[in-house]
C-alpha cells in the first residue's frame, strides 16, 4: 500500500486457498510522522561531538560550522530513539541549537554564532525560526536545553577537571 499522508487507513488482506476458499482480515493502519524541534545552546547542539574528523585545518566537521551543530548531539540521538521505538511512525526532527548561545541571544534573540560570518547576518532567534518552520503543523515535541552558558556552568566543569573545589567555580 502507498498512503497519501498521515491518517488512519483501513487495509484488508484476502487469502485464497487451493480449494478457492477465501479468508479476509481487515485492520486499521495509522500513518504518523512526529514533528520534533530541538533548540538551545552548546549542550543541545552537540558541541564536542563533531560529525566527522576531517582533514581541514580545524580537524572537525559540523552540520553547521557557524553553530557547531552535530548529528551526535543528545537531541538528535533522542529523536532517533523515538523513531526507532515505533516501527509504524517516523520522526521529522529539526535541529536548530547554536553553541555559545544563551537564552537572550540565540533562543529568544538574534545571535552571530560560535563562529560568526564576517559581515554576515545574525542567526535568527530559534523560537522565531521554529514558529515559521512549523507553520500550521502541530509540533509533537520541543527539546530545549539552554542556560548552561547563562549560569557559567563551563567554569564549574573546568574547576572540577583542574582539581579545584568544584563548588567554587
Amino acid at each position: 500500500y502507498e498512503f497519501p499522508g498521515e491518517g488512519t487507513y483501513s487495509v484488508s488482506l484476502v487469502i485464497e486457498d487451493s480449494a478457492g476458499e477465501e479468508v479476509e482480515q481487515t485492520s486499521d493502519v495509522v500513518v504518523r510522522d512526529l514533528l520534533i524541534f530541538g533548540v538551545g545552546d552548546s549542550y543541545a547542539s552537540g558541541e564536542g561531538n563533531p560529525d566527522v574528523n576531517a582533514s581541514d585545518e580545524d580537524g572537525v566537521q559540523w552540520q553547521s560550522q557557524r553553530c557547531h551543530r552535530s548529528e551526535y548531539s543528545g537531541q538528535v540521538r533522542a529523536a532517533q530513539m523515538i523513531e526507532d521505538a515505533d516501527p509504524h511512525s517516523s520522526v521529522t526532527f529539526v535541529h536548530l541549537p547554536c553553541s555559545g548561545g544563551r537564552i537572550h541571544k540565540a533562543l529568544l534573540g538574534p545571535y552571530e554564532g560560535i563562529e560568526p560570518i564576517e559581515d554576515g547576518p545574525d542567526v535568527r532567534p530559534q523560537i522565531e525560526h521554529v514558529a515559521e518552520l512549523a507553520g500550521e503543523h502541530q509540533i509533537d515535541a520541543l527539546f530545549v536545553s539552554n542556560g548552561g552558558n547563562d549560569i557559567n556552568f563551563a567554569n564549574v566543569v573546568e574547576a572540577c577537571i583542574l582539581g579545584e573545589p568544584c563548588h567554587l567555580g
